[in-house]
This record gives structure tokens, C-alpha cells and sequence, in this order.
């Protein structure tokens, strides 16, 4: 078998600092490397509510990762992260390192 491809982008505008963003690609990381793995995960300062529905089909998840034949694409959105405290950053980052395990 090959060696794990894993992709990680991250849109944090500040790359001079440690961040949340950081955080959660790192959770992920460790547990994907072990499983095969097509997750979108987009963190933002509203509440997720309001933008689960303009993020189904946007241009990243139909036009590029389908196109490239990944698939399936998972998503996983965060909301609210300024307001998370140490204890749900803390969650979040077991549930990403625990979603990358578990990946199909």
C-alpha cells in the first residue's frame, strides 16, 4: 500500500499565531493517518445554522472535490468559535482526532 495523502488546508488569515484552525487540522491529521478520509470541516464566528444550507452545494465541495473523485464528502461545521473556552476547543479537537480514525 502507498504512502497516506492527506490534504489540510487552512484559510486562517493569521499564520503567525497559534489558532483554532491549527488546532482542529492537527486533531484531524493524527487520526486520518490511519484511514481514508474526505471531510470538509469550516469554522466560523456565527452561528452554523445560517450557512449549513449555502454550504451544501458550494464550488470546493461539487465542482472541485467531485470532480478530483473524492467522495464521499463529509462536512463537519463549528460555529460560534469565540466563544468555544479551553474545555469545548478541547472537545472539538477529541471529536476531529476521532472523526479522522473513523473515516471511510
Amino acid at each position: 500500500m502507498g504512502a497516506k495523502r492527506i490534504l489540510l488546508i487552512e484559510g486562517h488569515p493569521d499564520i503567525q499565531s497559534a489558532h483554532l484552525c491549527g488546532t482542529l487540522a492537527d486533531a484531524y491529521a493524527q487520526g486520518a493517518q490511519s484511514a481514508d478520509s474526505a471531510r470538509v470541516v469550516v469554522t466560523m464566528g456565527m452561528p452554523v445554522c445560517g450557512l449549513r444550507n449555502q454550504l451544501q452545494e458550494t464550488p470546493l465541495r461539487r465542482k472541485v472535490l467531485g470532480f478530483v473523485g473524492i467522495a464521499p464528502i463529509h462536512e463537519t461545521l463549528i460555529g460560534m468559535v469565540d466563544k468555544l473556552g479551553l474545555l469545548r476547543v478541547a472537545q472539538w479537537s477529541t471529536k476531529l482526532h476521532t472523526l479522522g480514525t473513523d473515516a471511510m
